[in-house]
């Protein structure tokens, strides 16, 4: 096969990054410390694997009936009071974003972290029409100052040493800063809080798109994305359009798998699900949602053997598996989209024309094929692009004769050993093109190789010939030609297609797992029925957690990402107890619903969440699996306390404990069949948090950095 040659850049960025051994030291320690948080993560669910098929499930359900579901999506967002774009093209995302922020007169805009706002271009866009944009997520904000592309679908700043955002972050103080990872996240604080307060328009993008309500989930955990759909007046998503599932309840796996794929968790900090603007009497969120789903060549990839690629949830995990990116880095794909994800998605987006030596950046070890949590057959695409590339343009004679020699060779056993013996005489002569020097005078075909790899050396004694010696024993003849294969149990003509041709990169039935097994019930014909749930999932059991167990689990696993929980028995010991502690930390001002309130904090209470010290939700739910807390924004029970201040604390009935993710989303899909969903629902696990400083984990970016929950016995 004919590599393509690689663009100069490229090129360029490889060297640069093989070359700097600091960059390659982090890299490596990078991916195993990312490799070994996802393993332990997913040992936790007893049976991944069956937790990856309930992904690709969902994803290919949705895939195959796409045209359905974003109908389906578009409605409901409108009937929620938010507006729909659907945007062809790249330039018509951004010519209705740049419209849209002129007519509201909106100059100044914060964004959240979005693959597809990138792709775009619309910040771009934006800034040369005149209106300030503040990038706000930590790693998302770095590149910005420094002109980079995101060098991680999860972090963009993944390549940036604790020296090194230092400076950057310095000279925006116009002093000098710390080496610390917490001082340096507390000016970043500090630069982009008067930023979500006076901005008037938000924008992120969307993990996912509920289709049977038009809700919007954005999964987080600095806090940055909830201020940026929070606060300013205007919320624009820009989502890509194959970024949906059915139902709430397909919502499960998903949300499962979607945190330990991407950033190694059990649950990222915060889950937002939107669902149109804020509604009459609610005290705080947006007055207009404008959601702009973006077409951008994916209906191209529709229909055709590059179809799975559209299962991807951008967890970014293939990235932290791939050799390949840890030895050439982000900046090499030029590209948004990084890793075996970029090296597949890019060509299809933009054409083969500067990007048709990406799918040659690759191993195919298969790494990032057996990680991937939406089962994306990521090697099988790889190979059919360079297949495609190839059969668009003419190899080199050089390259032809020697494929069709190698292959005249393979399928020979006695041409084979007689050549390897050659070989093996020659290795003094491929030892001495090991040297650098010598390599660069080799013949283009094998410089092209030197290049990069060293230069293989023949083993003393072939695979073959161990295999046919067995453990010990004296060496068996082994056979010439098709000799050679195994027995197959088909006969005929099958056998030999079987075996001479390799199937398209077609994704697998739905109903079908990984091992071959068969589970019914996952895929339907019928578009207009409900796609696959997590009540028809065929998942591992859990045992049943009785309440003191649930209050247990709870509360260790809440104390696990830095927050704390306490059990009292009413709701006048909680109010005591809360109290209690907003005298010991000198709290001023307490932001709540008024229904909170009691004469013990009367005196503390503000109306505004923007200027209190502490903010008091009561929650709907609380999960034990992951010490999370369900927030239902109505009415006078706002957003912005359980967010702008940078303490926070919530009123959780024991009753209202459940063991994992699965009920809740079953609860709010069962509501969402009988009546309006509020606005806004959030889920909401300990401080929030970032690790885009170094890798090193800090609290209290953009949310609140200190989180208490008082788990009330008697309600």
């Amino acid at each position: 096969m004919s590599e393509p040659p690689a663009s100069s850049t490229f090129e360029t960025i490889v060297r640069q990054t093989v070359a700097d051994e600091e960059l390659q030291r982090w890299l490596v320690g990078y991916q195993v410390v990312a490799q070994q948080w996802q393993r332990q993560v997913h040992a936790e669910l007893g049976d991944p694997e069956s937790w990856r098929d309930a992904v690709a499930d969902v994803r290919r359900h949705t895939i195959a009936h796409l045209d359905h579901y974003i109908a389906q999506f578009a409605g409901n967002v409108e009937r929620s009071g938010g507006h729909v774009f659907f945007a062809a093209t790249a330039a018509e995302a951004r010519d209705y974003v740049v419209e849209l922020a002129r007519r509201k007169a909106a100059r100044r805009i914060v964004k959240a972290k979005s693959m597809v706002v990138e792709e775009t271009g619309i910040d771009a866009a934006l800034e040369a029409d005149g209106a300030q944009v503040s990038a706000t997520d930590l790693g998302d904000y770095i590149v910005q100052l420094t002109g980079e592309k995101p060098y991680h679908i999860t972090g963009p700043a993944l390549h940036k040493t604790m020296p090194q955002i230092r400076r950057i972050f310095s000279e925006v103080a116009g002093e000098e800063l710390p080496d610390d990872a917490e001082a340096l996240a507390a000016f970043a604080r500090r630069e982009l809080r008067q930023r979500f307060l006076t901005a008037e328009m938000g924008i992120t993008g969307a993990n996912i798109g509920v289709a049977s309500t038009g809700t919007i989930v954005l999964v987080t955990n600095e806090g940055n994305g909830r201020l940026s759909s929070t606060l300013p007046p205007t919320h624009v998503v820009v989502m890509g359009m194959e970024r949906l599932v059915p139902d709430w309840r397909s919502l499960e796996p998903l949300l499962t798998m979607l945190p330990r794929a991407g950033t190694g968790e059990r649950v990222t900090a915060y889950m937002t699900a939107i669902t149109g603007p804020r509604r009459d009497g609610d005290v705080d969120g947006p007055d207009e949602l404008h959601v702009v789903i973006v077409d951008n060549g994916r209906s191209r990839i529709l229909g055709t053997k590059y179809q799975p690629v559209l299962q991807c949830i951008r967890c970014g995990c293939c990235a932290d598996w791939c050799p390949v990116y840890r030895t050439m880095g982000g900046h090499a794909y030029e590209s948004v989209y990084t890793g075996p994800i970029g090296a597949v998605l890019t060509p299809l987006l933009y054409g083969f024309a500067g990007h048709e030596h990406l799918p040659f950046a690759s191993t195919l070890c298969g790494a990032c094929q057996s990680a991937c949590p939406a089962r994306v057959p990521l090697a099988d695409l790889l190979l059919e692009l360079r297949a495609d590339i190839v059969a668009a343009r003419r190899p080199p004679v050089a390259w032809r004769l020697g494929f069709r020699g190698f292959a005249r060779a393979s399928e020979h056993r006695r041409l084979w050993d007689a050549l390897l013996a050659a070989a093996r005489s020659l290795a003094p002569l491929a030892a001495l093109g090991r040297s650098r020097r010598v390599a660069r005078r080799l013949p283009h075909v094998v410089r092209a190789w030197t290049d990069s790899r060293e230069l293989p050396l023949p083993a003393p004694l072939s695979f073959g010939r161990l295999w046919a010696r067995g453990p010990g024993g004296p060496p068996r003849p082994i056979a010439d030609g098709a000799g050679t294969r195994r027995p197959s149990t088909a006969t005929g003509p099958a056998t030999a297609t079987a075996h001479a041709s390799r199937p398209a990169a077609a994704a697998a039935p739905a109903t079908q797992r990984a091992d071959g097994s068969q589970r019914a019930g996952l895929e339907h014909d019928d578009p207009q029925l409900a796609g696959p749930g997590s009540a028809e999932l065929d998942l591992a059991d859990r045992e049943p957690l009785d309440r003191d167990a649930l209050v247990r689990l709870f509360s260790e696993r809440l104390g696990e990402l830095g927050g704390a929980a306490a059990l009292v028995a009413t709701r006048a010991a909680a109010q005591a107890a809360i109290a209690e502690r907003l005298r010991a930390h000198g709290t001023t001002t307490v932001a709540c619903a008024p229904s909170l309130r009691w004469p013990g904090i009367d005196a503390l209470w503000t109306a505004d969440a923007r200027t209190a010290d502490y903010g008091l939700s009561e929650a709907e739910w609380g999960i034990a699996e992951t010490g999370t807390v369900v927030l239902r924004h109505l009415g006078e029970h706002g957003r912005s306390s359980s967010l702008v201040p940078p303490a926070a604390g919530f009123l959780l009935p024991v009753s209202r404990l459940v063991p994992r993710l699965g009920p809740v989303v079953q609860a709010v899909h069962r509501e969402s069949t009988a009546h309006e969903l509020p606005a806004c629902l959030t889920f909401i696990s300990g401080p929030s948090h970032s690790g885009d400083i170094a890798g090193i984990l800090v609290a209290g970016v953009h949310g609140p950095g200190d989180v208490s929950v008082w788990l009330i016995a008697d309600e």
